[in-house]
Parts: C-alpha cells; structure tokens; sequence
C-alpha cells in the first residue's frame, strides 16, 4: 500500500502567494505585449512563455514543495530468548524419564532438538540473550556468569528489544536467583508477556544425597615414574551405598582413575589414592569425584592441590681407596643433593695389608647386573689390584653401553700399577705418562675456551664472566701428571705455564668419560667457608658434572623459567601472586645479558588479560605480579622471553591455577520452577516444563504471533533539488539570448 502527499512548505498565507503570482503574471504579459506591437513578430509571445516559466520555477523554488510517501511492510514477530548461563545451571537436572544432564546442556539440546523450538524459529525473528542481559550471537559453551538476576537481566532485555517490535519474552532457567533485589521494572509493570521455561522437581527429593570432597592433600615433593599417595577426606549426606569413580586430572586430562566405596547414610570416608606421575614439572592437580545420579550438586566434588615431579635420583656410586679429604667433602655434598641417590665404596683395610678378601668384596659388588641400577661411576685414589679384572670390564662395558664415569687423581691410580693395567685405559682421555710424577705446586683453575663452553662448567651463560668466577677460586695443591689427550678427547683445563691436562673428557660409544688429575678440590668449600662466603661454586662443580656424566645437562634439564603462584587454588577477588624466575644457565649462550623482555599473560575463561612484570631489585632473574580474578574456573598463566631487537623468543613457561566461583550459585542445588511460574503469571505468558512436551504445545499456541508491520516514510524535497535551479537558470538565459539576437535589449 503506497500512500503519498504533495505539499508545499512556505504557502502560508496562500493569498498573498496567488497575488504575487497575478501580479507577476500581469507584469510580464504588459512588457512582452508591448514588445509584440513594437515589432508586430509573434516571437514576443515565445520569449513571454521562456520568462513565465523561469519566474514560475523560481516561484517554485521560494514556496519549497515536497513528495512524501511511505511503504508498509510486513515482517515475523521479534521473539527475544533468554537463556540462563549462569554458574548453575551446570548443576544436574533430572528429568521425568530419571534421565539426569546438566541444566544447561538440557536448555541446549532443547533449542537444537526440540520441534517446539524449531516452531519459534520458523515463525518468529528469534534474537537471544544471556541472563545478565548481553546478546548472544551463539550461546557459550559452558554458563560462565556468577550470579543470576532475573529482573534486572530481563529488564535489560526489554530496553534492547524496544523498538524492534517485540511480541514476548522467552526465559530458559532453573528459576535461582541469587540477586534476591526489586527490580526497578517490576514484574507487573513489565511490557512483554514472559513464558518460561524451567526443570521440575523429578525424583524422590527424600532419598536425594550429596557427596563433596573435603580436602586433598599430597606430598611437596615427588619423584617421577614413582608412586604418589593423595590423602582425600569425602563427606557423604544421606543416600545409599555407593562405588563412586575417582579422578586424578590435570587440565581436563585424567592421570588415574579409581573407585572409592561410601557407604550408606552420611560419613566422613578418608581415602588415599595411589598414582605415579610419569612427567616432570610443577603441576596443579585436581582430585574430583565423578557425579552419580541423583546427586544434588557436583560442583563440590574437587579440590586441587599442587604437586612438584622431580626427575629420578642420579644415582651415583663413589669408590675409594682411602679415607682422604678430598672423598670426605665429595660424600658430604653428594648426599646434600636432592637429586642423587649417593652409594660409596671405601676400603677399610690397609693396601699394604689387603688380600683377596678386598678383591673378592669389590668383585661382588661392582657387577654388570648391578651397574644397570647405577648413572656415575666416581672412581677415587687406589691401585688396581683393590678390584678384580672382571670389575674393570663391567665398568667398561658399562660406560660404552652409555654410563658416565669420573676419575678423580690420585697417588696410585694414575700410577704405572694404576687404571693403566685395567680396561679403564681405553676409557681415559689421555695416554699415561711416561714416567710417574706428582705436580705438588699450587695453582690457579683455569678454563680452556672449550672448557668454558662446555655444560657442566657453564654458570652464567656469559664465558669472560664464568673465566672470571673459576679462576677467583682458592688455588688446588697439585695434580698428578698424564700423557697427552687421546685423539677426540676435550681438554677443558691445563696446568698454568705448562701442558700438563688437569681436566679433560671424550666420549667412549654411548658413554661420557672425564678426568680430574687433582685432588684438592675440597679447597674450594672449606677454604671459602673460612673466610664467610658461600660454597656455591663447589657445589656447582660437581652438581654439574654429576648431571652432565648422568645425561641431564643443565641445558637440557633445566627450565630457562619457571612460574609459581603462592597457592595452587583461590577465592574470587583474592590476589594471586605470580613469580617467574629465569635460569641463565639454562639459555643458549650469550641469551642470558640480552633476553631481559618479559612478556605475562593469562587466559581467563573467556578471556586474555596481559599482566605487567615487575623486575626484582635485588634479583634480576625475577619478575613478579599480581592478579585479582573477578570470576571462578581455571586460569592459565604464559611466560615468553625475547631477546634482541627483533624480539625472538627464547624461553616460553605456564603454569595454571584455580579460582572458586560463586558460592550461592552453587549452595543450592535444586530448581525453582514456582518462581518462573510466578513471573509468567504476573506478565501475562505461561510456564512449562523442558521435558513437557504437552505442556509446551499449549505454550507455543498461546504465544502473540501477530505480523510486524514496519512503515517506512520517505521525504524529498523537490525545491533544492539541481533540476529547478538549471531549468531557471537555462530558460532566463536563452530568452535573454533570442533578445539580443533580435536586438530588442
């Protein structure tokens, strides 16, 4: 239907107008008639029709006309669908059918599936929103608002809607509202009838129970590939007996998986499960037990602990000849470590006096069978005779099969009645000395530039800063004097002044092999103690090697960083402190000086947020952060450290945490269908059940399904338009012209 108008804008008064036009007219027809009887030519009355129709355009132009018209159309009804993705509706709803879901998927498949929503979409414009109001252009995974508000979330929908044509108001909840405030709409005010849609109470509500999980404990610290015990305490309210499934999980991946028996009524249960890591790392573990049917809430059925999986003990075996200072301070801190599960071998007896028996005991001892428990074999001062033959052939075989061995000098093993006897001498590095000699005059440690890049003597990843560390060391009393480094052996230290070797290493088949031609390195840790410093270096020396003869090379192993929080789990709004330490030995070489750029962020649900570092004062290998969480569920923190100019990334770590979502969406686990019914009555809509089929066909007859009419008005204004003013401008100026050619002006 076109309805249309034409008007003009400045005709008012009207008869003062029509008397400018009259007198205009009668102007012009008085001039041109003269013109026609000067002349006689008829010419007169086409210039007279040229000027009459430019006034009359310009006439035209003053009193502004308009065309206006406007178009109806006809299109489907708005029908807003609010879907409730609160925290919970992920509680479990059972059905008339016992059929048990989380509420939420219920309200999912119910808009996929269900032939009354395929209904609403064929005949009405649907547009959904979420319980707080915001629009949903696809509706989220998982319900991800912590609090329900029913009439401030359907007010809002009302105020987006307003406009568009809206018929009714579709509400799919569980009718918990955790807001509990009067709306500044009320329900009786509101302007849409509101049919809803809500999970009745199925199932004997008598004999309904709940299981939670108290607490989950687990030690501090574990070895990987060993067995963990995780101390659980379960509460049990009412029900029967139950075989309920417990998991281990870590970030949604299950590690374990048993049953836990409950027995019937309500109990304390305290439960250990065993389960064995088999990853290295510092972990945030969850324990959670497995929802049953008929449980009225699974949201407190996990806790989350903190684990740290450390790598297997190095486990090392220290074999001596004598009780000498040198095998005292080496035992004290191999023992120290946490990282090395440290057995020795001493002899008790004199040399002078040892028999068989010594050789018979060290036979026993180091076998082929037992080698295939140990990682480092170090192998201190005695003559070969202290093992039998068959010893020295396991311990080769055994480091060309992939062991790592130290020899460390002394008076009688790198002596001509030493290892050179023995088929340890294919091992070495070097060739044996000529003649036996002892070097007993004190020396600095100094480092070859292959003994400075080497891994187990990197500190700082910057080599003239580690040169400066070692050779600040107490000086070493002496060494003892070997041949020349074997072909393909690394000499990683030599004598100053000299070219005797003091530290050299090569590979032998999968094995590491190294020698140490002196023995005072006790030097370095009694020595600096007594002045009040610190032994780190010592510590460092054979840290380090122990794990580079081992196979787990500090580059290897370790993490260039690491990111802890100060708890593994937190309440909303608590503030979680974040720390990322950098381990500079653990970075390529020279990356320690240049990768300073730290870049934090974390991943909420839903959402990224980029955190600020804030560089430690007295550390410059750490940076710390905070971060208050508004909202529950898993968050993930991701380190990245660039260097350079260009920005590469050199190091990446997470690390994740937990944060407890709102307690009174969760508190309550039932459903409140007589509150929806109650806003579909106040608002002139109807209420039904999600798996009432009957129910909502009556649900979908009475719903408002008149068309919407929309009228669109279009205006032009016809005076200012560029026609009116050329045809004006073109009539004038060709009536002037045939004028002039005429000569009558």
């Amino acid at each position: 239907m076109l309805i249309a108008s034409f008007y003009f804008e400045h005709f008012q008064p009207a008869w003062f107008w029509l008397l400018v036009l009259v007198f205009a007219l009668a102007l012009l027809v008085s001039t041109y008639a003269g013109m026609y009887r000067r002349s006689g030519r008829r010419l007169a009355w086409l210039l007279l029709g040229l000027r009459v129709t430019g006034v009359a355009l310009l006439l035209l132009a003053i009193l502004k006309p308009v065309w206006s018209h406007q178009t109806r159309r006809v299109a489907r009804p708005v029908l807003a669908v609010v879907v409730d993705n609160s925290e919970s509706m992920s509680l479990p709803a059972a059905g008339a059918d016992g059929r048990s879901l989380p509420r939420y998927q219920w309200a999912r498949d119910w808009l996929d599936q269900a032939p009354v929503a395929r209904q609403l979409a064929r005949d009405f414009d649907v547009k959904y929103f979420g319980i707080d109001g915001r629009p949903l252009d696809k509706l989220p995974a998982d319900p991800d608002v912590e609090q329900t508000d029913l009439a401030g979330g359907l007010e809002s929908v009302a105020a987006r809607v307003r406009g568009q044509g809206p018929r009714a108001v579709v509400l799919i909840s569980d009718g918990q509202d955790t807001q509990a405030r009067p709306g500044a709409m009320t329900l009786d005010e509101y302007p849409l009838p509101v049919f809803t849609l809500g999970f009745g109470q199925h199932g004997n509500q008598e004999n309904s129970f709940d299981l939670a999980l108290a607490s989950a404990t687990a030690p501090e610290r574990v070895r990987v590939h060993n067995s963990v015990a995780v101390k659980l305490l379960i509460k049990k309210e009412g029900g029967p007996a139950l075989i309920v499934p417990l998991l281990i999980e870590r970030g949604g991946d299950v590690l374990h998986r048993e049953t836990i028996e409950l027995p019937a009524g309500s109990a304390h249960v305290p439960a250990t499960v065993n389960f064995t890591p088999d990853e290295v790392g510092d972990f945030v573990l969850s324990a959670r037990l497995e929802s049953p049917a008929g449980e009225r809430t699974a949201a407190n059925n996990s806790q989350a602990f903190r684990l740290r999986v450390e790598a297997e003990p190095i486990h090392v075996l220290l074999v001596e000849g004598t009780l000498r200072i040198e095998f005292t301070f080496l035992r004290d801190h191999l023992q120290q470590d946490p990282d090395v599960d440290l057995a020795t071998l001493i002899r008790t007896a004199s040399p002078a006096g040892a028999s068989a028996t010594a050789a018979l005991l060290g036979g026993e001892l180091i076998t082929a069978e037992r080698l295939k428990k140990i990682d480092v074999v170090l192998l201190g001062d005695f003559e070969a005779r202290m093992l039998e033959n068959d010893s020295y052939q396991a311990l080769h075989d055994w480091v060309e099969a992939g062991g790592g061995l130290m020899v460390l000098g002394g008076y009688e093993n790198l002596s001509p009645n030493g290892f050179w006897q023995t088929p340890l001498a294919d091992l070495l590095p070097v060739e044996p000395a000529d003649t036996a000699r002892q070097i007993d005059r004190p020396f600095e440690f100094s480092l070859t530039p292959e003994g400075l890049a080497h891994p187990a003597m990197t500190l700082s990843g910057n080599s003239a800063e580690d040169a400066t560390l070692w050779q600040a060391l107490p000086s070493l009393a002496g060494i003892v004097g070997v041949g020349k480094a074997k072909p393909g052996a690394v000499v990683l230290s030599r004598y100053p002044d000299g070219d005797e070797i003091v530290l050299a290493s090569q590979s032998f088949g999968k094995g590491r092999v190294s020698l140490l031609t002196a023995d005072t390195t006790w030097r370095w840790s009694r020595l600096v103690r007594l002045a009040g410093r610190s032994d780190a270096m010592y510590v460092r020396f054979w840290s380090q090697w122990v794990r580079w003869l081992a196979g787990r090379d500090v580059r290897s192993q370790a993490s260039p960083l690491a990111i802890t929080t100060d708890k593994p789990g937190y309440r909303r709004g608590e503030k979680v402190s974040v720390t990322v330490r950098r381990n500079p030995a653990a970075l390529v070489p020279g990356a320690s000086t240049t990768a300073t750029a730290l870049k934090l962020s974390l991943r909420a649900p839903g959402s990224a947020i980029e955190l600020k570092p804030v560089a430690g004062s007295a550390d410059p290998d750490v940076w710390t952060a905070e971060y208050f969480p508004e909202r529950g569920g898993r968050f993930q923190i991701d380190a990245s450290l660039t260097a350079g100019d260009a920005g590469e990334t050199v190091a990446n770590a997470a690390a994740d945490f937990y944060v407890r979502g709102s307690d009174l969406e969760l508190d309550n686990p039932s459903t409140d269908s007589a509150a929806l019914a109650s806003i579909a009555r106040r608002t002139g809509g109807m209420y039904a059940d999600i798996d009432d089929t009957a129910a909502q066909a009556r649900w979908l007859d009475a719903l408002p399904t008149s068309q919407r009419v929309n009228y669109e008005v279009r205006t032009e204004r016809l005076w200012n338009h560029p026609l009116l003013l050329l045809g004006f401008v073109g009539l004038l100026t060709g009536e002037w012209f045939l004028r002039r050619r005429q000569h009558w002006v």
